[in-house]
C-alpha cells in the first residue's frame, strides 16, 4: 500500500528511532504523528511534503535538528513544540515564506537559502543575517 500520508496510528512514540528521514512520497505529516518521540534528534521532511500538521513533532524532547527540503507548505499550530533541544532548523525556502508560518514556541535560528532569521516566541525578528 502506498502511503501519501503519516499518522499516529502508523507512527507514534512506540517507534523508537533517533533520525527519522522521512520517505520522499509522503505528501502530509498528520497531527501528532510524531508526539512524543523522546529518542528522536534529527528530522529530514522531503521537498513533497507539503503539510505538517498540527503537533507533528510535538513533545520530542531530544529533538535538535530539524531539515525541511521544500519551499513552501501548510504548517500547523505547535508542529514543533515542546522541543527544547531544538535550536536550528535548516529550510529550503526564502525567510519571507518562513515568516508566514505559525511560530515555533521556542527561539529558533532558522537557515534560509537567502539568509538565515531568528524569531523569537513572540514574532519579534531579533536576528536577520
Amino acid at each position: 500500500k502506498d502511503l501519501g500520508s503519516l499518522d499516529e496510528a502508523l507512527l507514534n512514540a512506540e517507534l523508537d528511532v533517533s533520525v527519522l528521514i522521512i520517505p520522499d512520497h509522503i505528501k502530509t505529516i498528520e497531527m501528532s504523528a510524531f508526539r512524543g518521540m523522546k529518542n528522536l534528534t534529527s528530522v529530514v521532511i522531503p521537498k513533497n511534503c507539503n503539510t505538517l500538521a498540527t503537533n507533528a513533532f510535538f513533545y520530542c524532547t531530544r529533538l535538535q535538528h530539524v531539515t525541511i527540503k521544500t519551499n513552501k507548505q501548510f504548517f500547523g499550530d505547535n508542529v514543533f513544540g515542546a522541543c527544547p533541544l531544538l535550536r536550528e532548523i535548516t529550510y529550503e525556502g526564502t525567510i519571507a515564506d518562513w515568516l508566514e508560518f505559525p511560530l515555533p514556541d521556542e527561539t529558533i535560528l532558522i537557515h534560509c537559502i537567502d539568509g538565515d532569521v531568528k524569531v523569537d516566541d513572540k514574532g519579534e525578528v531579533i536576528y536577520r543575517s
